[in-house]
């Protein structure tokens, strides 16, 4: 008998002490604390995604897979934001609070958006995550394929929509910035610009004879351009192609730095300028959009275009850039 309490009371310190080190590492392990001042790793910042634009954003952790989210999805509408906490999101400028989880496999296809009873105007009083002990009040999963579709995250078969749109290519608006000068060149000057593209694996789509464009890698890829068209080209200013080349060589500097582009439109567009309406992916392809526009009330001294073309793909997300295969150089349609 003496034998038997004596065992009983062991597992009962043995169940005690699991229980406790279980509690202790669930505090540990979720990130109460919510400024990111007094929070090691978890870096709120203001972001422009695309035409999107979003509050702040959560980079502090890992970003969502697919085998993720089927995981997540069987809690069903118990989903609370504990379940969430260490994943990457965004947050919408929307009336209602909502969070935006990009998912980064099949080239970011999915995103997952869970919406919470939380009033924005509160919600950094608190030193705490807002939203680590509620239950969602609203998720969707979103296939960004183009066919505006999506599945209720708490109720729906998110399974079987992960599968019927996993095989469509992904389609993504990136943000860009763009400075176009007014330039003259020859008419060997868009053969010229045109042989200066090295293919490699990714292969260039353009406008016989209206529109061709280098892709800048490397900082010295853009200065040997500079040097290799000294001759060719004659601008408008010459303080503005220098400005326009030194920045872009900055920005392909920096780790974050996508491809680069100079887009060149050829002579005989006295009465226009050009613009970059949209810049887009869809699957392997990258397309970048010029518009043709009216002047009005200015006086072009040079009759062709030269535009350098950044595109302000997120440092902190997974790049898709990087991985096309051809790139389509064209006019809005």
């Amino acid at each position: 008998m003496k034998k038997t309490i004596i065992i009983l009371i062991t597992i009962l310190i043995i169940i005690f002490g699991v229980s406790r080190l279980a509690t202790q590492i669930d505090e540990e392990e979720v990130p109460h604390v919510f400024d990111a001042s007094t929070a090691p790793g978890i870096e709120w910042i203001s972001v422009d995604k695309a035409m999107k634009q979003y509050d702040y954003a959560y980079n502090g952790g890992s970003w969502m897979t697919l085998e993720d989210v089927l995981q997540v999805s069987e809690k069903g509408t118990n989903l609370t934001g504990r379940d969430l906490w260490k994943y990457n999101f965004y947050e919408d400028r929307a009336e209602s609070y909502q969070r935006i989880y990009p998912i980064a496999d099949f080239d970011m296809l999915f995103e997952l958006c869970v919406g919470w009873d939380v009033n924005k105007g509160e919600r950094f009083s608190s030193v705490q995550d807002p939203v680590d002990k509620l239950t969602a009040s609203e998720a969707i999963l979103v296939a960004k394929d183009g066919l505006d579709t999506q599945v209720d995250f708490l109720t729906g078969d998110v399974e079987a929509y992960i599968n019927e749109h996993k095989e469509n290519p992904a389609h993504k608006s990136f943000g860009f910035t763009y400075y176009p000068i007014d330039v003259k060149g020859t008419a060997d000057t868009m053969e010229m610009i045109a042989s200066l593209w090295e293919e490699g694996e990714i292969f260039l789509i353009s406008s016989p004879d209206e529109i061709t464009g280098l892709k800048i890698d490397k900082a010295d890829e853009l200065y040997a351009f500079v040097e290799e068209m000294a001759n060719e080209l004659k601008y408008t200013d010459n303080a503005v192609p220098e400005n326009v080349f030194l920045k872009l060589s900055l920005n392909l500097e920096k780790k974050s730095a996508e491809p680069r582009f100079l887009i060149y439109i050829p002579i005989g567009n006295v009465n226009y300028r050009y613009e970059i309406a949209k810049v887009e992916k869809l699957g392997e392809d990258l397309y970048i959009s010029v518009e043709k526009k009216l002047r009005t009330g200015e006086k072009p001294v040079k009759d062709g275009c030269l535009i350098g073309l950044q595109i302000s793909q997120n440092y902190s997300e997974p790049s898709t850039i990087r991985d096309v295969t051809r790139i389509h150089l064209g006019w809005v349609e």
